[in-house]
């Protein structure tokens, strides 16, 4: 802590302390029963009282929207969280339709939508009806969606590469590094 933020922090301890003079507080710096944490950005100030871990990465929403297509595979939770990690948010696009998903996968793919605080309120989840035009459906609700990638699997990758317009960028994390299912169950239950 450089001589500034001890100085600020003195400050904002003395305020509270003069505003709460009615509880008695008194300041214990060696083992407190209360922390309360002051970050300090240009000229805003956030107030906290716990720290919890988060996903690691880059705020989710950040850095634009994506569309992820999903197979009900445990690769595409990993992809999800890889793009929140790079801060974009998610609109998951179901190849297949819900009921031939295990719950537990549902689930799961619900629990993490919800991460994404900006796209709350909006449809985050489509499942495509034209099995037999595929990649138009596809190319058409990423246009729809005003994403800027198309994120999948690398066994879809595989089977898509050679029928997707060029144009269009397309991420395979699972191409550059193994899933971490480990990370991905870590996550689960962190947020459940």
């Amino acid at each position: 802590m450089c001589i500034r933020d001890r100085e600020l922090a003195a400050e904002i301890g003395s305020f509270i302390l003069e505003k709460c003079s009615n509880n008695k507080l008194k300041v214990d710096l060696t083992s407190p029963q209360y922390t309360l944490f002051i970050e300090v950005r240009e000229k805003d100030a956030y107030l906290f009282h716990r720290k919890e871990e988060g996903l690691g990465g880059l705020p989710v929403g950040c850095q634009g929207k994506v569309l992820v297509l999903v197979e009900g595979k445990k690769e595409d939770l990993t992809n999800i969280i890889k793009m929140y990690q790079r801060g974009t948010n998610t609109v998951v696009c179901s190849l297949k339709p819900l009921k031939n998903f295990d719950k537990t996968y549902l689930n799961f793919i619900e629990l993490i939508l919800n991460l994404q605080p900006k796209m709350l309120k909006e449809q985050h989840l489509i499942v495509l009806e034209n099995q037999k035009n595929l990649i138009e459906e596809i190319r058409s609700y990423y246009l729809l969606t005003n994403s800027q990638a198309i994120v999948m699997s690398r066994d879809l990758f595989y089977w898509i590469e050679q029928r997707f317009p060029v144009t269009i960028p397309i991420f395979v994390p699972d191409l550059a590094e193994k899933p971490d299912f480990e990370n991905v169950n870590k996550i689960l239950k962190t947020i459940k």
